[in-house]
């Protein structure tokens, strides 16, 4: 990618450096208003019932950053194998919808002061079945709760995924509380059916898999999340090798590089492109920024993967500088 500078001289005036203020300001008290809006705990009918044994699940919101929010859909897991499980990212669309992409089927949340309704926003409604057993679905109207949602009978997994690539199968859960939880990773379709358990710092928010290097066989991609306001990035990356086998993914570091670390300070962001490449962005921090507002654009690093002397890793491909939006 080549980018093309142009520098003004004297003759340009200086910036408005206030009405970018007003600008800031203004798209500050926007995220605010609309995080109280979406984030918070929602229940189904079912849940005002639970001392009964009534089968119930609950739609939990979480800002990430600016315009996008994690949602989580957790079933009562305490006499029965969980109803519904959901994980995915939103997007803010106006003040009262988010939109989730999974897949090509796109679902909408939409708000009121004290209510969430989930339906499809293209496809079949009975799409959003697939999320729930027994002929269950996520769609519908859930109540917005004031008090602490009541977790002992609720799914107590964090995070829930299951990918595929061909013939291997890859199932990710985390359970635990606070800014430590544990991993459990299986993978099927390997020489030996494997499984990996180990403690995370944080939590993870996504995983993907993709052939990152034409070889026919997968990589997986798990995205994790430090607790904090910085919500600081990082990855954990395997390989399935020729063999049969998992290997692990040497991953670079950019709070630790001398340069592009420079004006990191979290809130990652990550995509896949062509399905092969990974592609990395944070926002730019200039001295005395505030952690809500940085002001020194965006970062883009697009990954490849390549076979090192020990390990497969990955390689940086280029680096740009995108202008402050």
């Amino acid at each position: 990618m080549m980018m093309t500078v142009v520098v003004f001289a004297a003759c340009q005036s200086a910036p408005d450096t206030t009405t970018q203020q007003k600008t800031d300001s203004l798209s500050v008290q926007y995220q605010e208003e609309w995080s109280a809006r979406f984030v918070g705990d929602f229940v189904n009918d079912g849940y005002t019932n639970r001392q009964t044994g009534a089968d119930w699940y609950a739609v939990i919101i979480n800002q990430v950053q600016d315009s996008l929010y994690q949602i989580s859909i957790r079933s009562r897991a305490d006499k029965k194998k969980p109803t519904c499980t959901f994980d995915a990212k939103a997007i803010a669309q106006d003040a009262d919808h988010l939109v989730a992409t999974i897949d090509s089927l796109a679902i909408l949340f939409t708000f009121t002061d004290s209510s969430l309704t989930i339906s499809a926003a293209n496809g079949l409604p009975e799409q959003l079945q697939y999320f729930c057993s027994g002929g269950a679905s996520i769609a519908g109207t859930y109540k917005r709760i004031a008090e602490n949602l009541d977790t002992q009978t609720m799914d107590a997994r964090k995070f829930i995924n299951a990918l595929h690539f061909g013939n291997h199968h890859f199932f990710v859960e985390t359970k635990g509380e606070g800014s430590l939880q544990d991993l459990t990773l299986q993978v099927i379709g390997l020489q030996q059916p494997t499984k990996i358990e180990q403690p995370i710092e944080g939590s993870i928010s996504d995983a993907v898999v993709m052939d990152m290097d034409n070889d026919q066989l997968p990589e997986l991609l798990l995205f994790l999340q430090s607790p904090g306001s910085g919500s600081y990035g990082s990855i954990m990356a395997y390989s399935v090798t020729k063999q049969s086998q998992l290997e692990k993914v040497m991953v670079p570091s950019i709070e630790q590089d001398a340069v592009l670390g420079k004006q990191y300070m979290g809130h990652d962001r990550y995509e896949t492109a062509k399905g092969r490449f990974l592609v990395h962005y944070f926002p730019m921090y200039q001295n005395g920024d505030a952690n809500c507002c940085p002001t020194g654009g965006t970062k883009m690093i697009q990954y490849s993967l390549e076979q090192a002397r020990a390990a497969k890793r990955l390689r940086i491909d280029f680096v740009s500088n995108l202008p402050q939006q």
